[in-house]
């Protein structure tokens, strides 16, 4: 939990990029999954990794359908539908597509479990100090609008103060990934761009959850930086005498000593 005086809404995002999207579409075939159970599955990996949970927990993920005799009604339903996720199933040891099975098993299991009402819903909700919550929009279309070619875009969530929000949006040629949070509750560590890295190690195919690494490119680039050792440093000084005497010269009036 961040320490911070002042409470503020962020959000952190990350594009895929297209040639991305489609080798992750592509890779989500071959395991005989979606994009959205996939991503919902990674998300679930990288929360057990930061957020260190001693317990199975539970991700919120909002759903939105309409039945086929509601047709013509105008809307659809919304739920919140808890997603488990287990320790057991969390292992370093344990193979990525066994684990990605089981998640999909679990969303089969529940079926039409979920169309209960919005007040029932909230009765059921766990409320944690945080409350995590998972949404994947597939529906960004493309529209004429006044002879040009416009994106329907969404408004930005009004999070609530203890939620933290994972929100994917499916475009033709490319996935954004958001991350809406409160400073108060979460501290975004890159998350979004984390989840990216992940999904690059997907598509070239893991075999085992202890073979993602969490860290980012950029992180592995900066700790090449700094153990190059092979790096050559030439001092202007020949020995530790030497080295004291240019530092007097470069500040004469700087304390030197002190005692007590």
């Amino acid at each position: 939990k961040p320490d911070v005086t002042k409470v503020e809404q962020w959000c952190d995002s990350v594009s895929i990029g297209s040639a991305l999207w489609k080798q992750f579409r592509s890779a989500c075939r071959r395991h005989k999954s979606t994009p959205s159970l996939v991503l919902k599955s990674l998300y679930g990996l990288l929360l057990q990794q930061y957020c260190r949970p001693t317990n199975d927990f539970v991700v919120y993920e909002i759903i939105s359908g309409r039945k086929k005799q509601h047709n013509r009604a105008i809307g659809c339903y919304y739920q919140q539908v808890p997603v488990l996720f287990q320790q057991a199933l969390m292992q370093p040891s344990n193979v990525l597509s066994e684990y990605l099975n089981h998640i999909k098993q679990a969303q089969k299991q529940l079926g039409s479990a979920q169309n209960i009402s919005v007040l029932q819903q909230q009765k059921l909700i766990q409320h944690g100090r945080i409350g995590f919550l998972y949404n994947y929009y597939d529906f960004h279309h493309i529209i004429d609008f006044m002879g040009q070619k416009q994106r329907l875009q969404h408004y930005p969530p009004r999070v609530p103060v203890g939620q933290v929000q994972l929100i994917a949006k499916q475009m033709s040629d490319d996935l954004l990934l958001e991350c809406h949070y409160h400073t108060q509750d979460f501290n975004s560590f890159a998350a979004m761009r984390r989840l990216k890295s992940v999904i690059e190690q997907f598509v070239e195919g893991v075999d085992t959850i202890a073979d993602l690494s969490w860290v980012t490119g950029e992180e592995n680039a900066q700790l090449d930086r700094w153990n190059n050792t092979s790096a050559i440093h030439e001092p202007n000084y020949s020995n530790i005498i030497d080295a004291i005497q240019l530092q007097m010269q470069n500040n004469p009036d700087a304390l030197a000593v002190q005692q007590g």
